[in-house]
């Protein structure tokens, strides 16, 4: 059996307010540090092969593929799963 599988993905702003302290010599007077990391944004599917071989027993194998997007890297991952049904 073929099997598709499609995912979309949205985050907001991730916002990182702290102090630096590894400079152990300014230790009384620390660094702020204050990041934004901006919202990020994707989509990606995975195509799949399906076979039961038994009404309880099945192997699934396919590739996740996540063609990037707004800060998000392109990326490409194999995937197999016995499912084993009692």
């Amino acid at each position: 059996m073929l099997a598709l599988d499609a995912t979309y993905r949205y985050t907001g702003n991730t916002r990182v307010i702290g102090s630096n302290i590894s400079d152990l010599s300014s230790r009384q007077n620390p660094d702020s540090v204050l990041v934004n990391l901006g919202s990020a944004e994707t989509s990606g599917f995975a195509p799949a092969v399906e076979y039961s071989w038994k009404s309880t027993i099945g192997v699934i194998v396919g590739t996740r593929v996540i063609p990037g997007g707004h800060n998000t890297p392109m990326t490409i991952t194999p995937v197999i799963a016995i499912n084993i049904v009692h």
